[in-house]
Formats: C-alpha cells, sequence, structure tokens
C-alpha cells in the first residue's frame, strides 16, 4: 500500500501529509503538546546585554537571514554522510564539499561528499503563524508582511522593518537602525500593566475552544488586531528576568500565558538583564530548522552586531501602533476560563534542570564510546533502578536529508543496551567486561542512528502504514491490534538532542505520556546538563535526578579503566 502511495505522490515524502496532519489535527493545548521552548546559554558581554540592544540585534539579524533564506542565497544546512554506504544517491542530493565555503580548520583539499538538508521547513519561520480551526488548524504565510509585533505585558506593539517599496529598513543604514532601537526603547520604558483580560491566554488552550475564541474576536471588531499579529514578520517579547535556569525554562516553555502567542512560528523572547529564549510552535518544522537559524543568528549577534551601546536612538523613530483588543462579557468570560485553565496545566507540569560535571564527551570519546550512547544508557539504568523495568524510549532523529523529511524515532534501549545494564546492577561483572558489553551497546546504537538518519528506521513506515489502512477503512492490519504494539508506542520517556551543533543550548518539552518524562539533553565537551520533565501527579523528578547522577558515577567507573 505504502509503495502504491509514493508512487502517487512522487512530490513529497510518503509520511509527510500524514505527519503534519498529527500535528495540526491535535486538539489539546499546544503548550504541553507541540511546543518547546529553548535557552541559549550564550554569555554575551555585559555592554551587549541592555534588553534593547539585544532586542535589536536579534530583528536585523533575523531579518538578514529571512532575506537569504527568500533569496535562495542561504547556504543550505548540511551533514556529512554518516555509513555512505547506506545512502541512496537517487532519492536525495550529494554535492561536493568544494561547493560549500571552507571554514578555517578544513583541509583545503578534502572534495569529500556533503548532504545539504531540505529547508521546506524555513519558509515557515517568518511573515507567519498557526490558524485554530475545528477538527484541523492550517499554517499561514503572509508574504507581503512589512512590520514585527513586540509583546509586553501581554500588550501588542507593532512598527514596521521594510520599506513600502520592499528595502529592509536594516540596510546598514545607521538611521535606521536607530529608529530600530529607538522603538524598542520606548517599548520598554513604557508604564504598561497587565489588562485584566489578557488575550493571549486564549492561544494556550484547547485548540477548538480558542478557535470559538478567535471567531468571537473577529466578530467583535477585531479583525485589523487578529490579523497584525498573525502577519507580523516575528514577534518579540520583552520579559521579565528570571532567578534561576529551571524558571528561565519554565518561561521559555510557557511563561505566564499572557506574554506570550503561541500560535507564532517562534516567540523571541529577551529579558530585562539581557537573556535570550524562544518558544517553538512544532507543526511547522522540528529543531534541526531552528538550530540552524539560531547558530546564523547568533554569529551575527556576537561577532557583527549592528547596534552598540555607541549606537545613538533616533527619536523619530518609525511609527508605533498600539494593537488593541475590543472585549465583550463573552470573550472576558472566555478569557477568565482559559486562564484558570492554563494556571492549572502549569501547576501539573514539575520541571528541572539537571547537571553534571564530572566528566563530558571528551572523556567519553576517548575511551571509543559514542556521548549519546552513554547518555541514553545513564537514562535506562536510572529507570530501571526506579522502577525494576526499561521504558519504551523515543530519541528523536532528523531526517532533513530527504524532501520534506521531518523526524524518525530512534529506539535507543536494545538487547545489548539492557544486557550492560543488568550487568552492571547486578554487581557480579569484571569491569573489562562491562567495558566490553558498554561499547557493543554503542557501535550498535551509533549504528541505528544513522539508519534512523537515512530513511532506514521502522517507526515512520509504521505510522505512514497505520494512516493509511485508516483512510482506506475496514480491518486493521493485526499488528495495529497487538497489545504490544500498543505498549511500544507508549513512550515513557521521550528524549531529544541538539548533540554539537548547540553546545549551549537547552531546552523544554512536556512528557508525551501522563507517566512518563520529557528529557532534553547536552552532552558537552566537560559536562551533561538536561531539562527534566514529568507530571506531578505520576512522577516525582527527585528520585529521577537522583539516580542519574548515581548512573553517571558508576558509568564512570567502567570508563575509566
Amino acid at each position: 500500500m505504502l509503495q502504491k502511495y509514493v508512487q502517487e505522490h512522487p512530490e513529497t515524502s510518503f509520511v509527510a501529509d500524514y505527519w503534519n496532519d498529527m500535528y495540526l489535527k491535535q486538539r489539546d493545548p499546544l503548550m504541553f503538546n507541540s511546543s518547546v521552548g529553548t535557552w541559549d546559554k550564550e554569555i554575551l558581554a555585559p555592554e551587549l546585554r541592555d534588553a534593547s540592544l539585544q532586542a535589536t540585534n536579534l530583528i536585523v539579524a533575523s531579518l538578514e537571514f529571512m532575506l537569504a533564506l527568500q533569496s535562495e542565497t542561504l547556504q543550505p544546512y548540511h551533514c556529512t554522510p554518516p555509513f555512505a554506504g547506506k545512502l541512496r544517491k537517487r532519492t536525495m542530493v550529494i554535492v561536493p564539499h568544494r561547493l560549500f565555503p571552507k571554514k578555517s580548520n578544513e583541509n583545503q583539499s578534502d572534495l569529500s561528499p556533503i548532504i545539504p538538508f531540505c529547508m521546506s521547513q524555513f519558509k515557515h519561520m517568518f511573515q507567519g503563524t498557526r490558524i485554530p480551526h475545528k477538527e484541523r488548524d492550517s499554517l499561514a504565510i503572509y508574504p507581503d508582511a512589512k512590520h514585527i509585533v513586540v509583546m509586553k505585558n501581554g500588550r501588542f506593539f507593532s512598527f514596521d522593518v521594510i520599506e513600502e517599496n520592499g528595502e529592509l529598513f536594516y540596510n546598514f543604514h545607521i538611521q535606521i537602525l536607530s529608529k530600530i532601537l529607538h522603538n524598542l526603547r520606548v517599548i520598554q520604558k513604557k508604564d504598561c500593566p497587565y489588562p485584566e483580560f489578557p488575550v493571549p491566554v486564549l492561544t494556550a488552550d484547547n485548540r477548538d475552544f480558542w478557535t470559538d475564541a478567535r471567531k468571537e474576536l473577529i466578530d467583535n471588531g477585531n479583525t485589523e488586531a487578529v490579523h497584525r499579529i498573525d502577519s507580523a514578520i516575528m514577534l518579540i517579547v520583552l520579559d521579565d528576568s528570571y532567578p534561576d535556569a529551571t524558571s528561565l525554562l519554565r518561561g521559555s516553555l510557557h511563561g505566564n500565558g499572557a506574554n506570550r502567542w503561541f500560535d507564532k512560528p517562534y516567540n523571541f523572547v529577551t529579558t530585562e538583564d539581557g537573556q535570550n529564549f524562544s518558544l517553538m510552535e512544532h507543526a511547522w518544522g522540528d529543531g534541526i530548522a531552528g538550530v540552524y537559524m539560531k547558530g546564523w543568528t547568533k554569529d551575527k549577534i556576537l561577532h557583527r552586531p549592528a547596534v552598540g551601546p555607541d549606537t545613538p536612538s533616533d527619536e523619530s523613530g518609525t511609527p508605533i501602533q498600539e494593537i488593541n483588543f475590543k472585549l465583550n462579557d463573552g470573550l472576558k468570560t472566555m478569557i477568565t476560563a482559559s486562564k484558570e485553565r492554563f494556571d492549572e496545566m502549569v501547576a501539573s507540569l514539575d520541571l528541572t534542570v539537571f547537571h553534571y560535571d564530572r566528566y563530558g564527551s571528551d572523556f567519553i570519546k576517548s575511551k571509543k564510546i559514542s556521548p549519546d550512547a552513554l547518555s541514553q544508557t545513564a537514562f535506562q539504568l536510572a529507570y530501571r533502578r526506579l522502577f525494576s523495568s526499561y521504558a519504551s524510549t523515543y530519541e528523536s532523529c532528523t531526517t532533513a536529508i530527504f524532501k520534506h523529511g521531518r523526524t524518525e524515532t530512534m529506539r535507543p534501549v536494545t538487547p545489548q543496551s539492557t544486557e550492560f545494564c543488568d550487568a552492571l546492577l547486578s554487581g557480579n561483572s569484571h569491569k573489562s567486561h562491562l567495558l566490553n558489553l558498554l561499547r557493543q551497546s554503542s557501535s550498535l546504537h551509533t549504528r541505528m542512528v544513522a539508519e534512523a538518519s537515512v530513511g532506514q528506521g521502522c517507526d515512520r513506515h509504521l505510522f505512514a502504514l497505520l494512516k493509511l489502512s485508516q483512510s482506506i477503512g475496514g480491518n486493521l492490519p493485526s499488528i495495529f491490534l497487538d497489545p504490544t504494539f500498543a505498549h511500544c508506542m507508549t513512550f515513557r520517556v521521550s528524549s531529544s538532542t541538539m548533540g554539537s551543533h548547540a553546545v549551549n543550548t537547552l531546552a523544554a518539552f512536556a512528557p508525551v505520556t501522563p507517566d512518563g518524562y520529557g528529557i532534553f539533553y547536552l552532552m558537552a565537551k566537560d559536562a551533561f546538563s538536561a531539562c527534566i520533565s514529568s507530571y506531578r501527579q505520576h512522577k516525582s523528578l527527585d528520585p529521577l535526578t537522583e539516580e542519574l547522577k548515581q548512573a553517571f558515577d558508576d558509568l564512570h567507573k567502567v570508563i575509566r579503566v
């Protein structure tokens, strides 16, 4: 059936439409079911940590990225093929390394092939939004948009950053940069308390409820206000400071509900003390697109900032338009109900940051072990000690080397990994034997990640086969009715990492099952960090973090021999 579908739809991936439907038909609130918060821990020079300077530099860098993307002059994100023998050259573009700009540390004679990633997701990054509808949401793009929207304390302000003739305001004219900087400082200094009935919290609610509320907003004379937010090139949020990493990552995932607009592709947030983080809506794209965009803009901000402390602020500015909403009693009632549900959802989620600094990827790789494999082994050891069993575990792998590729599931719990964990926990195995088992498990893990990335995983195939069977009607294939299938698809550990692509980034997301964990992890050169979430009703995080520390200590004893 899938082969026939592929032949009938040669223009796209066999899983793309079903995958998009999965996100857009989801009726639960985006906040804990689709959104991802990310925090870039890069420390800027003190003189650049002013919130208005930060926001201005982010706007300028993002506009440059958008311009390069839309003019098709942006170098595609790319990778060196893993397990090159497994790649099917007829299904992807492989280009000589020499066609890409050289890095200073690259061998100029290196002509090894590289694979550019599909860039189709990127078109949704700017000038667009997710729009709620009954049954299935949609993604909208407004290519003629010339303005941005800035949020502060649940209020909206808008001004243009593109000239009427299409020229970007930032074109290295210091006067224009000064106007943008001035506008942000004006908004930052505004004495504007939160509204009694904050409209943004509606975007955090059930999608059908938000659909009804949005229709009521539009019917009540707010068409232009809603459109102004929907069509904005980007959304900048000026936020309060956060006292620690855990509260900051909570801020990145949900904030207080009144100072986020969950439908936008990104909420780019700058705090009073100059921290940067973002909230990503997941339907339009995956982390790999955000990693590239953020890496590109971060390089610009760090090394070639558009404005600095000496940049004058042009008081003439460009006109700032405050976006106001007209609310009737029905809308006020809806907002109150949404705020109550938002507070309940936030209270239900536990979230913490775990940090382990005894060793990192450099030491692990010196022992011929994959840092990613070791991280996943630590999760398995901790879970096994807590629950006397292993959990069905999801690790996300990108398949963006294929046209319209999204992700594949890599399942890190294998017979080899559990054999190692069981042997370690038994206390009866010699360290040399344990190290051998760990290396075997690591080798398999690395191979499976590579296979998943080149289209040789099984989960998306089964997912598409299930959706295709459901669309045809009749009896489902027996595999989908087997209790083992349901058990395998219940991921009590949902994990994701960005590897070496984002060495200073942490992210936050909720578990995908009520009694599960959501784990974003990062193995740096000399330390391991993770943001871990669970629902308080089902799981406490303290026992898990204690067992994770013990697991990393035990793994250190094994690999240091």
